[in-house]
């Protein structure tokens, strides 16, 4: 890295908990065992749900933290990496992401956040989401998902109350990003981070999204990503539902915290 952080040292945030699917443990087991062989992270910090699967008590490179079925939000984990690791370089990922191939020879200045697309790996087929799945619009599959996420610590997330892997936490992280005035980019194709899911298990699947407005940010380099928003939401269910306003995209986003709520405000007086 060419930010010149306190050292060159890199901790990966990310969790673990094991599914009932035999197939899916193999995919997280795999995206982990590669992850403690990758010479470029120095550290592993796991927040665990439970301690199945794991398959050791200790391991130099790895620190377990017992969260006892309550998962850490976006904002603790930048909480965490603030308190724990200033100086150093974090990547918050999810766990069944891959750093084997990924390169981190990319500049990165103290105000950066990389937001990181991803490969999908098929058997012995590396593909970049672009063309495992269509865009939508004009725009690029990769704009609209993200699953890791690098900057120097500190950084201070204002907001983010939600978990990884909730529908929309790309965008919605991305956007509250952007709101703190950091500089969002997406090296995805250059990094290549690679992502393990064949199994069919999606445990999120049909979940109502996260209130927009959401951030895109895609490989091409931008000053501002571009910025979604849905007065009435994403659900059909709740789109020009009068009479329930409450679970309004406009009114779930203002109501998510203080920080968001100004968030939101702020946006809307720079659209009038």
């Amino acid at each position: 890295m060419s930010a010149n952080p306190v050292d060159n040292r890199r901790v990966l945030l990310t969790e673990w908990f094991w599914p009932q699917c035999r197939e899916r443990q193999c995919e997280l087991r795999k995206a982990l065992e590669e992850n403690i062989k990758c010479s470029a992270i120095t550290e592993i910090v796991l927040f665990c749900e439970t301690f199945d699967g794991l398959g050791f008590n200790s391991h130099e490179k790895v620190r377990l933290i017992n969260v006892e079925r309550k998962r850490p939000s976006f904002r603790e984990l930048f909480v965490f990496a603030n308190h724990e690791y200033e100086g150093w370089v974090v990547i918050i990922a999810n766990n069944d992401i891959s750093f084997k191939r990924a390169a981190f020879d990319i500049k990165m200045s103290r105000n950066d956040v990389f937001c990181i697309s991803r490969y999908e790996s098929l058997g012995v087929e590396e593909i970049w989401f672009d063309d495992y799945r269509d865009g939508i619009y004009r725009y690029p599959s990769h704009v609209f998902s993200q699953d890791a996420w690098m900057f120097i610590s500190p950084k201070e997330l204002c907001g983010g109350h939600f978990k990884m892997g909730e529908p929309g936490c790309d965008g919605r992280l991305a956007w509250l990003l952007s709101m703190s005035n950091y500089t969002l980019s997406n090296p995805g194709k250059k990094m290549k981070i690679l992502h393990y899911h064949q199994s069919l298990e999606r445990p999120y699947h049909g979940r109502l999204k996260l209130p927009t407005p959401y951030a895109h940010v895609g490989e091409k380099a931008s000053k501002k990503p571009a910025i979604i928003f849905h007065l009435t939401g994403q659900n059909p269910k709740t789109q020009f539902t009068l009479f329930k306003f409450w679970r309004w995209d406009l009114f779930r986003s203002a109501l998510s915290s203080r920080y968001e709520f100004f968030f939101t405000v702020k946006f809307l007086m720079s659209k009038l």
